[in-house]
């Protein structure tokens, strides 16, 4: 049924929103790492298969950008 499909679809969207914040992490973006965060409703905790987070990839630069993404990040009440 439809109401079947929709649930389906919003399962594999939720599935994407954490490679995609990790993907933005480590591109130092910190617009898309909010906008995935606020608006889309991205896991701050979410791990990849090696266990990593957005936090540790953060940290893994030593960069404006990055350091600025950590600091969002552990200003989270959900971190």
């Amino acid at each position: 049924t439809i109401l079947n499909f929709i649930a389906a679809y919003e399962q594999i969207l939720a599935l994407l929103r954490g490679p995609t914040l990790m993907a933005a992490c480590l591109n130092g973006d910190l617009g898309l790492v909010k906008k995935m965060i606020e608006e889309k409703g991205a896991d701050v905790n979410y791990q990849d298969v090696d266990q990593s987070t957005a936090f540790m990839l953060a940290c893994a630069f030593n960069d404006d950008q990055h350091y600025r993404i950590a600091l969002y990040l552990l200003d989270r009440p959900d971190f």
